[in-house]
């Protein structure tokens, strides 16, 4: 894997918890885990998922009031 990959704030849970790491689109991302996919996809369906998406949106806020901004990473509202 190259050096210069980025790694979301998740990287170190996906480590402690087996996750198998690849490169993608730059970043360090986990394909799967030790445990196996049939497992993980029975936890996903008796408990639930979360799929680590920190990697894909980055917003810098300015302004005297940026907290009446909201922002989702596919549109943006200005508040207006």
């Amino acid at each position: 894997m190259p050096k210069d990959l980025k790694r979301t704030a998740l990287y170190s849970w996906h480590k402690e918890h087996g996750g198998q790491m690849v490169e993608f689109a730059g970043w360090e991302m986990p394909v799967a885990y030790e445990r196996g996919i049939l497992e993980e996809h029975l936890s996903t369906r008796k408990f639930g998922g979360l799929f680590d998406i920190s990697h894909m949106g980055r917003f810098l806020i300015r302004g005297s009031m940026p907290s009446v901004y909201a922002i989702c990473s596919n549109e943006q509202f200005d508040g207006t």
